[in-house]
């Protein structure tokens, strides 16, 4: 027994081989773990700026939505008149005259687009914008509302419920909000 405990201890004092080794697997999961927490401070932050960008339009809406009821609204395209369309609302608000002209997609640096919905798996809506168009049906339905995409030709001349929903990294929606407009 004695040999074997002399064949464990450095007569010189100093860390043997394995002492090193461990050290410096010791070293490796520490940076190890250090990058992951900086992995998933980026995206948490990609996903913070896709909820700020969601919040934008969602104050928008309640900034404008009472005001598009009354005569010579500008833009006239988001108005509450006969005709008023969603797509041309859309139109005004990501073109150059528009509020939301400059703002990006947080994940790809693309410009802001709005999109049918989240999920599903397509990859090519992380970062994006959803709006959905929430309807409530009559009362002693089974369900109370139905929610659908907004479309391009969907009608705005009368009040709409809209749901603001912004694409998650996985594609799953994350609600911003809902508002009358």
């Amino acid at each position: 027994m004695d040999q074997a405990q002399d064949s464990l201890v450095s007569s010189d004092g100093k860390p043997l081989r394995s002492d090193w080794l461990f050290l410096l697997f010791l070293v490796a999961c520490l940076t190890g773990a250090v990058y992951v927490g900086v992995l998933a401070y980026r995206e948490g932050a990609k996903t913070e700026a896709s909820k700020r960008a969601g919040e934008a339009w969602l104050q928008w809406f309640i900034e404008n939505g009472p005001l598009r009821q009354q005569d010579g609204y500008a833009p006239e395209s988001c108005a509450a008149q006969q005709g008023s369309t969603w797509g041309g609302c859309q139109n005004w608000l990501l073109g150059p005259d528009g509020p939301f002209h400059e703002q990006r997609d947080a994940y790809k640096g693309q410009p802001m687009r709005v999109v049918a919905g989240c999920g599903g798996g397509d990859r090519s809506v992380v970062g994006l914008l959803a709006l959905e168009k929430v309807t409530a049906l009559p009362p002693g339905a089974a369900i109370p509302f139905v929610v659908a995409p907004l479309k391009p030709d969907d009608s705005i001349a009368e009040r709409v419920s809209l749901r603001v929903v912004v694409c998650d990294k996985d594609t799953s929606p994350i609600r911003v909000g809902e508002i009358e407009f």
